[in-house]
Formats: C-alpha cells, sequence, structure tokens
C-alpha cells in the first residue's frame, strides 16, 4: 500500500531517531514501513501490550531537533497486512471508528522510538551486568562523585535532588531489608 504523508517538524524528528536509534534503516522512507510492521508485530505477540492512549499522551519534545531539509510530501510504501493488523487493534481499543493515517502514523513512530529506547538500555544494562566488579566499582565511585559534587553546589535545587536520592536509597534499603 503507498500512501502520502507530509513531512511535519514532529514527523521529521520522530524519522530522524528512528534512524538514529536503528542505523540499519539507510533512508527516511523506509522508517515508516518499519514503524508499522515493529508494531504490527508487537500486536500478534502482546496484544494487550500496546496502550494507544497511554502512546497518543506521548510528545515528541524529547527527540532530535531536525536540520534536515526534507520534501513538504512524500509517499510511503506499507505493508497492507501491517496497516490493517495496526489500524484494526488501534480503532478496537481506543473506539475511533476513523482512524486518521498520519495520526496512526505518529502512534506508530513514537511507539517505535520507546521501544527502541528501552531495548537500548536493556542492552546498556546486560552489558554492564556482564563486566567484573571492577567496571561496576568505577560506576559506583563515579555516581558517589556526582552525589558530592551536588553536596558542594549547596544550592536549593541540589539539595532537592539530593533529598530525591535519599529517599530513593531509603526505599531500596527498606526493600533489601525485607529481601
Amino acid at each position: 500500500m503507498k500512501k502520502s504523508i507530509r513531512y511535519t517538524n514532529d514527523i521529521v524528528s520522530a524519522v530522524l531517531e528512528v534512524r538514529s536509534l536503528n542505523p540499519l534503516i539507510d533512508k527516511n522512507s523506509r522508517v515508516f514501513s518499519y514503524a508499522y510492521e515493529l508494531v504490527a508485530k508487537e500486536i500478534k505477540s502482546k496484544p494487550n501490550e500496546i496502550d494507544w492512549k497511554n502512546i497518543s499522551k506521548t510528545r515528541f519534545n524529547n527527540l532530535q531537533n531536525s536540520t534536515e531539509n526534507l520534501p513538504g510530501t512524500t509517499t510511503i510504501s506499507i505493508n497492507d497486512n501491517n496497516f490493517k493488523t495496526v489500524k484494526s487493534h488501534s480503532q478496537k481499543q481506543s473506539g475511533i471508528k476513523k482512524v486518521q493515517f498520519p495520526y496512526l502514523t505518529k502512534l506508530c513512530l513514537l511507539f517505535t522510538i520507546n521501544k527502541l529506547r528501552s531495548t537500548e538500555i536493556l542492552k546498556k544494562n546486560n552489558i554492564s551486568e556482564e563486566n567484573n566488579d571492577k567496571t561496576d566499582s568505577v560506576s559506583i565511585i563515579g555516581t558517589l562523585d556526582a552525589i558530592i559534587s551536588l553536596y558542594k553546589q549547596n544550592d536549593s535545587h541540589s539539595m532537592a535532588k539530593l533529598n530525591k536520592i535519599k529517599h530513593i536509597l531509603l526505599k531500596e534499603d527498606i526493600k533489601n531489608d525485607v529481601e
């Protein structure tokens, strides 16, 4: 299926973000089919995991700023089955009879970005778990150094951050005592 979509600032930012998170995507136009494919696979494997209302509340504000000069509109190709899967799931869950293509595409891009970011975070954590205790010690020392620099700043913003860290640590300590 071929559809046209207008490159808004949000769409351009999302496309650039997906490409930066997945360097295997070599063209901007392929980002859209990738996003629909990823969402369709997720719907087929875990249909209850995708919450369109929460995805729709996500904003594009923390994405890359676009400096690329892209055309006003472009034609994109999306697998028919992927599009139908995503569209019907969205309609069932949201209760909206007619879902607009640009809106659905934005939601797919947001889901894809969140999925790629969470995958990237998990990979980073797995790498640090595989490293030896020396690497973990270095990480802990770096964290303590950041906490000490907050303490030395001695302003209200830094003290608020330190209090938040203290509360988090106290909660973790209580959880560890229970276990």
